[in-house]
């Protein structure tokens, strides 16, 4: 690789990379035999995660369908705010909460919605406290801006109206396969 490349890769971090490794980054993952760069548990069960990267690290943290095998979600939350550098990007593919999907892999500890990620938020999670939700565990300190939320959908259901795919995807369930969200970093720098 290039020194650009190398300087890029160093730029970015893959969560869960598994098999599918992407050059551009830096991937970590808890399976050795995948060949991450760095290998780590990203799931601690009762023990606060710590990646082992420096703080201000990373201009992206990225996953693909990794989200939904973690438990304390609200931990790695802090974790990629702490390695992202102020405005950075973290961008995730997730599954939905309704598709079949989601359910069929015994691995699976949580699912999605369209409002999700919005606890990555101060504003949300601070209006849930307000409203007497349990947020247990939490010195929150991580806070996100969501930029994109994007559902996706399967190829059948291209050409089909706004009203029909709202109604679809409000009432019924394997209409949407998929989310793809981007937040924004928010600290200071």
């Amino acid at each position: 690789m290039d020194v650009l490349g190398s300087r890029v890769r160093a730029e970015n971090l893959h969560l869960g990379c598994g098999v599918d490794r992407q050059e551009f980054a830096l991937g970590v993952d808890i399976l050795p035999n995948v060949k991450p760069d760095v290998v780590c548990d990203c799931d601690v069960d009762g023990r606060r995660l710590h990646l082992p990267f420096r703080d201000n690290s990373f201009r992206c943290v990225f996953s693909h369908m990794f989200l939904e095998h973690i438990r304390d979600l609200m931990g790695l939350a802090d974790e990629c705010w702490r390695v992202l550098k102020p405005g950075g990007i973290f961008e995730a593919h997730i599954p939905w909460w309704s598709s079949y999907r989601t359910w069929g892999d015994p691995t699976h500890v949580r699912a999605f919605g369209p409002q999700s990620m919005s606890f990555w938020c101060h504003d949300k999670y601070r209006q849930a406290v307000v409203e007497g939700r349990p947020m247990t565990q939490m010195q929150r300190f991580a806070d996100f801006e969501v930029m994109h939320t994007i559902l996706i959908l399967p190829k059948h259901l291209e050409g089909k109206g706004v009203e029909e795919l709202d109604y679809m995807v409000e009432h019924l369930t394997n209409v949407v396969s998929s989310l793809w969200v981007r937040l924004r970093c928010i600290k200071e720098g």
